[in-house]
C-alpha cells in the first residue's frame, strides 16, 4: 500500500511540475515565428496554450489528491478539483477554436459545453476507475491468498522460504 500512496504522489508531482513549466512554452517560439491554426503569432499560441495546460494540470494532480484528503475535505476538494479542470478545458478549447466564426453567446456557450462535457467524462472516468481499482485489488489479494495456500503441496520443502520470498516480492511489485 505504501508503495501505491508513493506513485500517486509521484504522478500528482509530475503534473503539478508539467503545470508549472507550461506557462513558458511561449519562451520555445521564434521571434516572428508564424502561428498555428486561427493564431498570429506561434509565441501567442504557446502562452494560450501553456496557461490553458497550468490549469488543466493543476486540476488533475487535484483529483489524483483526492484519496489522500482527510474523509471531511473529500468534498469540497473534489469540487475544486473539476472546476480548475473545467477552467483549463476551457481555455484549451478557446485555444484551438477561432472566435471569427462565431458570435460572443455562440462561442462562449460552445467552449462552456465542450469544457462541462470534458469535464464530466473526466468525472465519470474517475467514478468508475476507483471501484475498479479496488475490485482489482480484491482479487489479487484472493489470489495471493489461494496461491499461499496451495504452493506447499506444490512446492518442494527445500524451496518453500525461496518460493515466499519470490512470491511477496511479485505481490509488492503488483501494489497489492
Amino acid at each position: 500500500m505504501a508503495s501505491l500512496i508513493t506513485r500517486r504522489t509521484t504522478s500528482s508531482i509530475v503534473f503539478v511540475v508539467l503545470a508549472c513549466f507550461s506557462p513558458f512554452l511561449h519562451l520555445f517560439a521564434r521571434v516572428g515565428q508564424e502561428g498555428v491554426l486561427h493564431w498570429r503569432w506561434m509565441a501567442s499560441f504557446l502562452d494560450s496554450i501553456g496557461w490553458a495546460l497550468f490549469a488543466f494540470f493543476i486540476g488533475i494532480s487535484m483529483l489524483i489528491d483526492i484519496k489522500q484528503v482527510n474523509q471531511e475535505l473529500k468534498p469540497a476538494h473534489r469540487i475544486k478539483a473539476y472546476l480548475v479542470t473545467c477552467i483549463g478545458l476551457f481555455y484549451i478549447a478557446y485555444t484551438f477554436i477561432a472566435i471569427k466564426d462565431f458570435t460572443n453567446a455562440q462561442y462562449y456557450s460552445l467552449l462552456s459545453g465542450i469544457a462541462i462535457g470534458l469535464t464530466v467524462f473526466a468525472y465519470l472516468t474517475n467514478k468508475y476507475y476507483t471501484p475498479l481499482e479496488e475490485k482489482l485489488k480484491v482479487g489479487f489479494s484472493k489470489m495471493y491468498h489461494w496461491a499461499n495456500s496451495i504452493a506447499p503441496s506444490h512446492v518442494p520443502d527445500t524451496e518453500h522460504k525461496k518460493y515466499f520470498e519470490e512470491f511477496d516480492e511479485f505481490v509488492d511489485e503488483i501494489d497489492i
